[in-house]
C-alpha cells in the first residue's frame, strides 16, 4: 500500500502540486535516518557534546563528560517519541540542547510558551520526570502529545496569575514568535532565573524563518547593531525591516546575567540546524 501510494503521489500529486508552488513530503522525523554504526554513533555524540560544553559548560558548572552523557540519552530516547512532523516546531538538534539544559538545571518548575505538535513538551518531560510543566499556547489543535500530568493554558503566559515567587526557579522555553526582549522584560518581573529562546536569529539570519520573533535575544549580542540601524530582509510574507532601538537593548542587557547564543550543531550531528539563545537573569 505504501509503495502504491509513493508511486500516486509521484506520478499524480507532486506534478499538480508543483504547478502551484507546493511540494508534499511524508510526514517523518528527521531523527528517523541516523547512524548505527558505534564508531560513527561515537563521533556525532562526542562533537555535539563538545560543542555544547564549549558554550555553556561553565555556565551550567558540569563537565564535558556529563554532557556527552545526557547526549547519548537523548540520542537513544528521541526514536521514542510519538510527534511525527516533517516541518515547523524544533528537530533533533533543538530538542538535545533543550534536553541537556533542562537535565542538568532539574528546575522544579518549567514553563513552556509555543507548544505546537508538543515535540519540546515531551522532551521536557523526559528531561524532568517530576517537575510541574505549564504549557501556553493560543490553540492546542495541532497536540500530537499530551503530557498526563502539565498544565495547558490557552493564553498567553504573560496573562497567567501564578502564585507570589513560584517561579523564582523556573526554567522558561520561549518559542513563540513573540518579542523576545518583551519575554525577557516579563520573566524578570517574575523572577524567573533562566530562559531558553528557540528561533532567536541575529539580524543577518532573519530571512531563515518565516514566523519571526523580533527583536531577538541574539541581537543583544551584536556590537555593530547601533542605535536606529535597519535590518532588512525578504521573507515569504514580502520585505520586512526593523530598526534597532538601542535605548532599550541597554535596559534589556541590564536584566541579564548572560546571554549566549548556543551552537546550531548541523555540523555536529547532520541535521538541520537550531537557532536558540540562553538567557540567565540577574
Amino acid at each position: 500500500m505504501k509503495e502504491l501510494a509513493r508511486k500516486l503521489k509521484h506520478i499524480m500529486v507532486d506534478p499538480a502540486l508543483l504547478k502551484c508552488g507546493y511540494e508534499l513530503w511524508p510526514a517523518e522525523p528527521e531523527w528517523r535516518s541516523r547512524p548505527v554504526s558505534r564508531r560513527e554513533i561515537e563521533k556525532l555524540l562526542t562533537l555535539a557534546a563538545d560543542a555544547i560544553w564549549v558554550a555553556i559548560g561553565v555556565i551550567l558548572k558540569v563537565d564535558n563528560r556529563r554532557i556527552k552523557q545526557e547526549v547519548e540519552t537523548f540520542f537513544e530516547s528521541v526514536s521514542s517519541c510519538p510527534v511525527v512532523q516533517h516541518h515547523g516546531g524544533s528537530g533533533f538538534n533543538g530538542g538535545l540542547l533543550l534536553f541537556v539544559v533542562a537535565r542538568i538545571l532539574k528546575p522544579g518548575i518549567i514553563v513552556e510558551s509555543g507548544v505546537f505538535r508538543g515535540f519540546t513538551t515531551w522532551v521536557l518531560r523526559l528531561a524532568c520526570p517530576t517537575a510541574k510543566i505549564y504549557c501556553f499556547d493560543l490553540t492546542f489543535r495541532a497536540l500530537m502529545y499530551r503530557d498526563n500530568e502539565a498544565i495547558y493554558v490557552e493564553r498567553d503566559w504573560s496573562k497567567f496569575e501564578f502564585s507570589p515567587g513560584e517561579l523564582r526557579k523556573a526554567l522558561c522555553f520561549f518559542d513563540d514568535h513573540v518579542d523576545q526582549w518583551r519575554r525577557i522584560e516579563e520573566a524578570k518581573d517574575r523572577e524567573i532565573a533562566c530562559i531558553i529562546f528557540d528561533d532567536s536569529f541575529p539580524s543577518h539570519k532573519m530571512h531563515c524563518e518565516r514566523s519571526l520573533a523580533v527583536p531577538s535575544a541574539a541581537f543583544l549580542l551584536e556590537n555593530s547593531l547601533k542605535d536606529g540601524s535597519r535590518i532588512e530582509w525578504r521573507g515569504v510574507n514580502g520585505n520586512l525591516d526593523y530598526r534597532f532601538d538601542a535605548g532599550r537593548a541597554v535596559r534589556v542587557r541590564g536584566h541579564c546575567k548572560s546571554i549566549v547564543q548556543l551552537p546550531s550543531l548541523c555540523d555536529e550531528t547532520g541535521y538541520r540546524p537550531t537557532s536558540m539563545t540562553w538567557v540567565e537573569l540577574t
